[in-house]
């Protein structure tokens, strides 16, 4: 059996992600908070579940030092708790 997402909408500049993802301070605050010693760039976000499931993907400076780096986030809507879930899911830092 082959799980099939469905993408309903993509976040491409910063201020879109700001203005229409409900929970895009909190993802912020989250890579904020990340053990790296990179600082991270939003890149895309892709809105998934009617608006339940965010997959935010991020990259650094494109500098020699931090070419290639990239993370990945998913924010996840638990009705239970009112709440997102926000949880690192790949991140690739080349050392």
């Amino acid at each position: 059996m082959r799980c099939i997402i469905i993408i309903t909408e993509t976040y491409k500049t910063e201020a879109d992600f700001e203005d229409k993802c409900s929970c895009a301070f909190d993802i912020y605050k989250f890579i904020d908070d990340l053990d790296s010693n990179v600082r991270w760039f939003f890149k895309k976000c892709y809105v998934l579940d009617n608006h339940n499931q965010y997959i935010v993907e991020l990259t650094s400076y494109d500098t020699p030092d931090y070419k290639d780096f990239k993370t990945t986030i998913t924010a996840i809507y638990n009705s239970e708790t009112q709440q997102y879930e926000i949880k690192l899911i790949r991140k690739f830092e080349p050392f």
